[in-house]
């Protein structure tokens, strides 16, 4: 890990705060018998809005640990930048897909499915980390390729870019991934 990359306990954040609408998913479909509430609507009511709740949370800690934590970066010349959310969301339907298809098994089996994706998720969603619920707050996710060649994720509140952006407070996330916080 180069100098200029955040800590791993943050890496380890943002995968579980991308990962997190999935767990959502399957916590809203299973009984949690901690939650006892006497209608059954209510209930699955206050359970969802209690996950969705964490996972926004987790959201925005994480957001703002990455405009604390994470040094500040000049891109260079940027000469093409595409919008990248249509890559990433069929990965994220099929993940909703299997935690839902899950809910019939086993807890202890669903739970190590759930903990081999997240594996399998952590080792290769780092290169954009992409969340669902940042496209809630504004946040648009870019392929940017530099004028040497480079090709990165942006991850910024800026829509419609041109080749030539200015960019105010640029975080470099891994080599791979800078994001633009705005809080």
């Amino acid at each position: 890990m180069s100098k200029a990359d955040i800590s791993r306990p943050l890496h380890l954040l943002l995968s579980l705060s991308s990962f997190s609408v999935a767990i959502v998913f399957y916590l809203a479909c299973i009984d949690i018998p901690f939650v006892q509430i006497c209608d059954f609507a209510f209930k699955q009511f206050v359970k969802i809005l209690t996950l969705l709740s964490i996972a926004f949370a987790l959201a925005v800690f994480c957001l703002w640990r990455v405009k604390v934590t994470a040094n500040t970066f000049d891109t260079g010349e940027i000469t093409r930048i595409r919008p990248i959310e249509h890559i990433a969301m069929p990965t994220y339907l099929g993940l909703f897909v299997i935690s839902l298809e899950i809910v019939e098994l086993d807890v202890w089996l669903a739970t190590s499915i759930l903990i081999i994706l997240f594996t399998f998720w952590r080792r290769f969603e780092k290169v954009f980390y992409f969340n669902p619920i940042w496209s809630l707050f504004g946040y648009r996710f870019y392929e940017i390729e530099t004028l040497s060649g480079n090709t990165m994720t942006l991850i910024t509140k800026k829509s419609g870019l041109r080749h030539k952006e200015d960019f105010d407070d640029l975080r470099r996330i891994n080599d791979y991934t800078f994001m633009e916080v705005k809080l």
